[in-house]
């Protein structure tokens, strides 16, 4: 039975090399993504200023908190908005990659699965290759829960940001 699985595994090792190579492109997509969507959060810039009111007994005038919160909420909604359209680019990506990459790894776990997870090679080698692959189907899905964090983390302080200001946590001076 083992001779019938080598094939198979020489399929899974061909597999297996075609991921890397969807990992390192997806990788750069993703990249690039990312930069596109600093660059856009860079160019949105908090506009205007606030009428100030002098604070009575003191010589300081502080602006109005009302317009605080309204140029607060705008930018912050003008930064969602961009972390939005990021958010959806990213799974637009994904979803054209992920495809692929779910075949591959079905193709490693079938021969694992015929090749009884090693077990039925006597050869060490053999048994190391049947390891190796099942090794580099899971680590595949690394990379990509990484961009998915990574994507979350860019992000969720924009929504934190936006929640704070609707529920009044404003910045200085009216805190």
């Amino acid at each position: 039975i083992a001779w019938l699985t080598i094939p198979s595994i020489g399929k899974a090792q061909e597999a297996g090399g075609k991921i890397n190579v969807i990992i390192t492109d997806l990788s750069t997509k993703v990249s690039q993504l990312g930069g596109e969507f600093d660059q856009q959060e860079d160019k949105i810039k908090m506009t205007g200023s606030c009428d100030e009111i002098k604070v009575k007994g003191a010589d300081l005038a502080l602006p109005k908190c009302g317009c605080v919160k309204s140029r607060s909420l705008d930018f912050r909604q003008k930064r969602v908005a961009v972390a939005d359209s990021y958010l959806q680019k990213l799974d637009a990506i994904l979803q054209k990659y992920l495809p692929d990459i779910k075949n591959k790894i079905a193709i490693i776990d079938k021969a694992e699965s015929d090749a009884n997870y090693g077990d039925s090679f006597r050869m060490t080698v053999l048994k190391q290759q049947a390891v190796s692959l099942q090794q580099q189907a899971l680590g595949a899905t690394l990379p990509i829960l990484g961009m998915v964090s990574q994507a979350i983390e860019k992000t969720g302080s924009e929504y934190a940001d936006l929640v704070n200001i609707k529920n009044d946590h404003l910045p200085e001076p009216c805190q």
